[in-house]
């Protein structure tokens, strides 16, 4: 019998806080399917990582309202293959509808588990078949 390959989800993160992106990289990074591949504090830098990495999912938490749309959308650009997902403290219904219509697959709300986060990340790479095991 074969044994299953696990695709491993390469992730980048996008968010000011350092504190949090950096504790948020050693976490997913000790979870089975995951890999940080890059993080910023900068929305326009992560932009040109996405480019760069074309991860599977960009973990992006908003700078400001308004002016995260424009961005999400600048990211979205830049890898339009990735998966970006909001992950903010603050979010409105307006303002998830906002990042949708700028490319984002999912808007989550800081403050969940880490076991409930990987598995919104899994879910939204679920319809590519490339959900960890």
């Amino acid at each position: 019998m074969e044994a299953q390959k696990t695709h491993i989800l390469s992730v980048l993160l996008v968010d000011a806080n350092e504190r949090l992106r950096s504790l948020l990289a050693r976490r997913l990074n000790a979870l089975d399917g995951f890999s940080v591949v890059a993080e910023t504090a900068s929305a326009l830098r992560g932009a040109e990582l996405a480019a760069a990495y074309a991860p599977d999912i960009i973990l992006f938490d908003s700078p400001k309202p308004g002016y995260g749309a424009a961005v999400c959308s600048q990211i979205h650009r830049a890898s339009p293959g990735s998966r970006l997902v909001i992950y903010s403290a603050y979010l409105t219904d307006a303002d998830a509808q906002e990042y949708r219509q700028a490319g984002a697959s999912r808007c989550l709300l800081k403050g969940m588990t880490l076991q409930d986060l990987a598995a919104e990340l899994a879910a939204v790479m679920s319809c590519n078949g490339r959900t960890p095991k």
